[in-house]
């Protein structure tokens, strides 16, 4: 749903989806509306990933995290050399820190809004940690909402 609202406030919208099914949906729901999606997961690096699920949330579509190994492409949003970037909305359960990683240049050069989603997850790994990575790189809590924080520079 974000790729829809957010074409309304801004001339070009780039997606990721890396699961087949929910990008497929993805494709077809906004087809002819000038936003650019791919079949593909963010990370640090260059690589390939599959999509998990926990088999509590089996029937949840977006509870899909990222692990390494698969058949999906795994690019950097720095690989993208994007000439400027004014937002980077990231719903990637888990991966943040690594797609903060492989977009480091882009926010060194872009200073773009980032709203990462800060939860707990069963995979584990320190919810905290892109955070922090922020800070480092003068960035600072805008608004929290719910488990969404916005983070200005």
């Amino acid at each position: 749903m974000w790729p829809f609202y957010l074409r309304e406030h801004f001339t070009k919208v780039v997606t990721f989806e890396p699961d087949p099914l929910n990008c497929g949906c993805l494709c077809l729901n906004t087809a002819g509306m000038g936003i650019e999606a791919y079949q593909s997961a963010l990370g640090a690096q260059r690589g390939w990933a599959k999509v998990q699920r926990w088999t509590t949330e089996r029937t949840n579509a977006g509870a899909g995290y990222v692990v390494p190994g698969g058949e999906i492409p795994v690019i950097a949003i720095d690989d993208l050399r994007l000439r400027f970037c004014d937002l980077l909305l990231l719903d990637v359960e888990g991966s943040e820190l690594d797609v903060l990683l492989g977009a480091y240049l882009t926010i060194q050069k872009s200073r773009p809004v980032v709203v990462i989603e800060e939860k707990k997850l069963p995979q584990g790994g320190d919810y905290l940690a892109p955070r922090r990575f922020l800070e480092s790189m003068g960035y600072q809590e805008a608004v929290k909402i719910h488990r969404d924080v916005v983070f200005t520079c």
